[in-house]
């Protein structure tokens, strides 16, 4: 076991070097700070589709992938803010899009039809129940129609 151990250990210091050297090479190409403009967006984003093709990343590029995209997620979330959908106009939008009568909702709910119209129409209000009808239903989070 010990002439095993020792017969590899000389690569690896060698093999970890060529690995630092490939991700100070990432690094130089684009640094790890934050992204303060659109042009650096897409600079990062080129190098992450560059890197996300390759068939097996070693750990230092996997790091450097990991690093990039919260960076990118970062910026992209101050630059674009997502408007977050009132509830009732959330599901008025599923119920349109999936071609559902009030009536299926219900019955793949368990919510009265008359409910699920008065909730549609603006009547009543979402509860705790029928958000989580509703996010079983259409496989959202519950949060989106609380």
């Amino acid at each position: 076991m010990g002439t095993a151990a020792r017969k590899h250990s000389p690569s690896q210091p060698a093999t970890r070097l060529r690995l630092l050297k490939s991700y100070l090479g990432l690094a130089k190409e684009f640094p790890l700070v934050p992204i303060t403009n659109d042009e650096q967006l897409r600079q990062g984003l080129d190098v992450l589709k560059g890197l996300v093709v390759k068939s097996k990343l070693n750990e230092f590029e996997q790091g450097y992938v990991a690093v990039l995209r919260k960076l990118i997620k970062e910026y992209e979330s101050q630059r674009f803010p997502v408007r977050r959908m009132p509830p009732i106009e959330l599901l008025k939008s599923l119920v349109e899009d999936h071609e559902l009568k009030h009536h299926d909702l219900a019955k793949q709910t368990k919510i009265a039809p008359s409910t699920i119209s008065d909730i549609l129409n603006g009547h009543r209000k979402i509860n705790a129940r029928h958000a989580k009808a509703f996010s079983k239903r259409f496989k959202l989070q519950l949060e989106a129609f609380l």
